[in-house]
C-alpha cells in the first residue's frame, strides 16, 4: 500500500469525536501537523505562514454574503445557484468557492458543484460566526500590529494594560474592553467569551467543590458561597448553583455593568453586583472567590493586585480563592494555549501562566496554594485553590 493511500484510509477509520477521545484526537491533529510540516518545502512553508490570512479572511467574506447559510441548506449547488441567493457577482463567488474548497471549508464535487462539510457547518452556529466576526474585525488588527509594536519597545515584555497591540492598532490609548464596548464587534465579542469554552469541562468537573466545601459552610441568611469574580453573563455561578443545591449560602456575579445580561434575563436564584475587581472586594468572609480567565487578562503585577484585593475580604482558615486558568506546561504546550497567550498579549498586556508564574502571583499577594487540580484533557483549564496565607 503506498502512503498516500494509507492516509486516505486513516482519515476514514479517525475516532468519534466524543469526550473520551477528546485526548486521542488532539494527539493525532499534533501529529498530522507534525506529518504536515515534515512534507513542506521552503515554497510549501511561505505559503502556509505568509498566506494563511488569506484561509480566515475568504471564510469572514463567506460568512457575511451567507454563503455558507446558502450552502449548508443543500446537497450540492453550483457556483452560478450560489452566487445568485447570495447576491453576489458569479465570478467573485466563484474565486470564493474555489479558495474554500482548497482549504476544505466547502466540499468540491466535481466541475462547479460543491455540497457542505463539517466545516461548512460549523459555520451555521450563531455563537461560531460570533466567535470569528469578533477575531476577524477586532482582534486580529492587533495581531497585525505586534510585530512593530514589540520592535518600538526593544522587545520588552509589555507589563501596561492600556499600552497594547490592540490600542496601537485602533490609536487608542483605553484598554480593549473599552474599545470593544464602542465598537460594532462588541456583540460578537460578548458572544465569542460566552461560546469560549464550549466543549471543555466546567470547573466543578474538574474540582470537587461539594467535598472541598460543603462540610463547615456558613448557612445564615448573609452567608455567602460563591463571589463570581468578573463573571460577566454568570453562567459558571449559575450553573455551580443550579448543580450542587446543597451547599448553602448566596451566589454572586461581580462584573462592570455592560457586562452583565439584561436585567429581565437574571436568574432571580443569583445576585448581580457591579463591581471592578481593581478596587477593594466588598463581599467579606465568603467560602470561595472564583475567577475564571480573568487574570490571563493582565500583567503580573495586576494580577498580584487583583488577588491582594480579594485576598484582604477573604476569612482565613475559611475562605478559598479559586483561579480557573490554563497552566501552561514546561513542556510540549498546545497551539490552543500557547496562541491564546499571544493573544493575551495583544489585548490587555497579559498571558498565559506556567505553574510558577502561578504560584509567583499568588504568593506576592499573601495567599498559599493548597491544591492544583488539572482537567485531565489537552482543552480544559486546571484550577489552582488557594487561602490565606
Amino acid at each position: 500500500m503506498d502512503s498516500v493511500t494509507a492516509l486516505r484510509q486513516l482519515r476514514q477509520r479517525l475516532p468519534a469525536p466524543t469526550p473520551q477521545n477528546v485526548n486521542l484526537r488532539e494527539d493525532m491533529l499534533t501529529e498530522a501537523r507534525k506529518l504536515m510540516i515534515d512534507l513542506e518545502r521552503p515554497d510549501n512553508t511561505l505559503l502556509r505562514i505568509g498566506y494563511q490570512l488569506v484561509e480566515s479572511v475568504t471564510v469572514n467574506a463567506a460568512v457575511k454574503m451567507g454563503l455558507f447559510r446558502v450552502i449548508n441548506n443543500c446537497q450540492s449547488k453550483s457556483t452560478e445557484e450560489i452566487a445568485r441567493e447570495c447576491g453576489a457577482d458569479p465570478i467573485l463567488a466563484g474565486m470564493i468557492l474555489r479558495c474554500l474548497a482548497a482549504n476544505g471549508a466547502v466540499q468540491e464535487n466535481g466541475s462547479d458543484s460543491y455540497s457542505p462539510n463539517a466545516i461548512s457547518r460549523t459555520f451555521s452556529d450563531r455563537k461560531n460566526i460570533a466567535s470569528l466576526t469578533f477575531c476577524l474585525d477586532f482582534i486580529a488588527s492587533g495581531w497585525l500590529a505586534m510585530p512593530k509594536f514589540l520592535e518600538e519597545r526593544n522587545w520588552t515584555n509589555p507589563a501596561d494594560p492600556l499600552d497594547t497591540p490592540i490600542a496601537k492598532a485602533w490609536n487608542s490609548k483605553d484598554s480593549m474592553w473599552t474599545i470593544l464596548a464602542s465598537h460594532p464587534a462588541h456583540e460578537s465579542g460578548m458572544l465569542h467569551m460566552e461560546s469560549f469554552s464550549l466543549g471543555h469541562k466546567a470547573w466543578t468537573d474538574v474540582y470537587p467543590i461539594a467535598e472541598r466545601h460543603g462540610a463547615g459552610a456558613k448557612a445564615d441568611s448573609t452567608a455567602v458561597m460563591m463571589v463570581d469574580v468578573g463573571g460577566g453573563l454568570g453562567h459558571q455561578a449559575i450553573n455551580t448553583k443550579r448543580n450542587f443545591p446543597e451547599l448553602p449560602g448566596k451566589y454572586i456575579v461581580q462584573d462592570l455593568a455592560q457586562a452583565f445580561p439584561p436585567s429581565d434575563q437574571r436568574p432571580t436564584d443569583v445576585e448581580f453586583m457591579e463591581h471592578d475587581f481593581r478596587n477593594p472586594q466588598p463581599i467579606k468572609g465568603a467560602r470561595v472567590y472564583y475567577f475564571r480567565f480573568v487574570m490571563h487578562d493582565w500583567p503580573q503585577q495586576h494580577a498580584i493586585d487583583i488577588c491582594a484585593q480579594t485576598r484582604k475580604a477573604m476569612q482565613p482558615g475559611y475562605s478559598k480563592l479559586i483561579l480557573n486558568e490554563y497552566i501552561v506546561p514546561d513542556v510540549g504546550a498546545t497551539r490552543r494555549i500557547t496562541n491564546e497567550d499571544m493573544n493575551m498579549l495583544n489585548g490587555g498586556s497579559g498571558m498565559e501562566r506556567t505553574e510558577a508564574l502561578h504560584r509567583d502571583c499568588l504568593e506576592k499577594a499573601e495567599l498559599k496554594i493548597t491544591g492544583i487540580f488539572y482537567p485531565g484533557d489537552r482543552i480544559s483549564a486546571a484550577v489552582i485553590e488557594a487561602e490565606v496565607a
